[in-house]
């Protein structure tokens, strides 16, 4: 068997280390606030870490889906577009990118 290229010892792989196994039940999940796993391991992330499970909404600040997927009418204000930095539109949809 190789050496465990964390600790050196030739017990076991990196893989199962357990100098690495005790770090991650010490970290901290940003996605569910539990201290038991990182956020890439987290159990209640749908799919991935990447998951907007427990990500607010950009629109209305509630959890569990996306701006795009928001059913609360956003302040038009609110909305500016990042090519003439005008209120009121999305870049995709402004006038000034057609001209």
């Amino acid at each position: 068997m190789d050496c465990c290229s964390i600790c050196k010892r030739t017990d076991h792989p990196s893989r199962y280390c357990p100098d690495v196994i005790a770090a991650l039940r010490k970290q901290y999940c940003s996605l569910c606030k539990q201290t038991d796993h990182p956020s890439r391991l987290c159990p209640n992330a749908n799919g991935s870490a990447g998951s907007f499970t427990f990500s607010p909404c950009f629109n209305c600040g509630e959890i569990g889906h996306m701006s795009r997927e928001c059913g609360q009418a956003r302040d038009d204000e609110m909305r500016r577009c990042h090519i003439c930095h005008n209120p009121g539109h999305f870049s995709r949809d402004c006038p000034s990118k057609h001209a």
